[in-house]
């Protein structure tokens, strides 16, 4: 849980590259996840977008 909590601080500092390491390692998962729930493969990618926006109210 620490390592994951260290992967999201730069990110959410607003590296873009940190934040592209964190997609390539979790995007299968996540969109898999999002589809499963919305059943739109499109809005389930689309979920990456606002992740980014969103990842300074990221709470524990």
């Amino acid at each position: 849980m620490e390592e994951l909590k260290t992967s999201l601080q730069e990110p959410a500092k607003g590296d873009l590259r940190a934040f592209e390491k964190l997609v390539l390692h979790f995007q299968d998962m996540a969109v898999g996840y999002a589809f499963s729930l919305l059943g739109d493969f499109h809005l389930a990618q689309e979920a990456f977008v606002e992740a980014r926006r969103d990842l300074k109210q990221l709470r524990e």
